[in-house]
């Protein structure tokens, strides 16, 4: 086992989970409360986290897997946006903004390879640091990069874009 400082984990990365936390969900608000929730996680189960090089990839996964569960829940009880909504040949509401098709096109696919398009994409990490995050191999994050490439001209056609 490993002693963690959390405090000095937050002064460190407080900021960039927050920003990520804020790049999904959207809100101020929102984001705040998932870096509280994630932090207070990591304070109930340091005692389990035995390499120290693995604390930063922890405390990014369980921001984002955070993050991810509120949208299923604004999903659920709020009756957000689903992608089976939208229906072919429509153009989608003014209203419907950016994020939102990209939210789309990202639910199609499996966790991993949102995993790939979020850290590449949004967060702009190279593929070394994204296998430090997901395990994923740099070989498997190219190959789901290609798949949501591939998906790319079905949404669209779909979307009526």
């Amino acid at each position: 086992m490993i002693a963690v400082d959390v405090r000095k984990l937050y002064e460190q990365y407080g900021f960039l989970i927050h920003g990520r936390c804020l790049g999904i969900l959207g809100s101020q608000d929102d984001a705040q409360d998932a870096v509280q929730e994630v932090f207070a996680r990591l304070i109930e189960s340091h005692h389990r986290i035995r390499d120290p090089e693995k604390v930063v990839a922890w405390i990014y996964r369980a921001a984002q897997n955070h993050c991810f569960n509120v949208l299923r829940q604004r999903r659920k009880f709020r009756g957000a946006i689903d992608a089976d909504e939208v229906v072919s040949g429509e153009k989608p509401d003014s209203e419907l903004s950016r994020r939102q098709i990209i939210r789309l096109a990202l639910e199609c696919h499996n966790r991993k390879v949102r995993e790939a398009v979020y850290y590449t994409h949004i967060e702009g990490l190279n593929q070394t640091d994204i296998q430090k995050i997901c395990g994923q191999s740099p070989a498997t994050i190219r190959r789901n990069l290609r798949t949501f490439e591939k998906s790319l001209p079905r949404l669209r056609k779909r979307l009526a874009l």
